[in-house]
């Protein structure tokens, strides 16, 4: 059980994988974006980026409370309503990133989850991509923060890759199971 336990504990990296493959060699960029709900004020990190094989990156800019370099890390807070680090590129065939440290705060009863969004962008600044995105603005996924983060995924181009500290725990939990229904009493067929 303490196994268990210490893997859940270092459970804290959601990652993101999106696929480019449709626009190798093509400019533009993507757009991380943080829109404000109220408060109170949550933060989070995006780390390890990979802009896969064949990109370039020309130059990344930040909006608001954003701070960073995809070279390393980019910590964003909620700071200002809107919220932005801009990564101009030639694409390769997909893009990862994880998002780490959230602080994951519920909004309060008069304010809207934080929310977090991803946007693939022409040259021109214009979306490569019609999602399903309720709002119509085309973002390939929402990540809303709070006590329950919630992904809502509106393009096929996204995929939510499980954390290896996840999988971990469920080997463990398979190793587990059959020594703790032995002593337990029930039999395993």
């Amino acid at each position: 059980m303490c196994c268990l336990l210490l893997i859940c504990s270092n459970a804290s990296a959601t990652t993101f994988k999106i696929s480019t493959a449709s626009f190798v060699g093509q400019t533009g960029g993507v757009a991380f974006d943080l829109i404000d709900g109220g408060t109170p004020n949550n933060s989070f990190t995006l780390t390890n980026f990979n802009f896969g094989p064949g990109s370039s990156v020309a130059s990344n800019t930040q909006i608001g409370g954003v701070v960073g370099d995809v070279a390393s890390n980019v910590f964003f807070n909620d700071s200002s309503f809107f919220n932005e680090l801009f990564v101009e590129l030639s694409f390769g065939n997909y893009i990862t990133f994880d998002i780490i440290n959230a602080t994951n705060l519920s909004p309060d009863s008069s304010s809207f989850p934080d929310a977090f969004s991803v946007f693939i962008l022409d040259s021109s600044g214009q979306s490569l991509l019609s999602t399903l995105d309720p709002t119509g603005s085309d973002a390939l996924f929402r990540w809303d923060s709070g006590s329950n983060p919630a992904t809502n995924i509106f393009s096929s181009t996204v995929t939510l890759i499980p954390e290896p500290n996840i999988i971990y725990l469920l080997f463990a939990g398979l190793f587990v199971l059959p020594f703790f229904l032995k002593h337990n009493g029930a039999e395993i067929k």
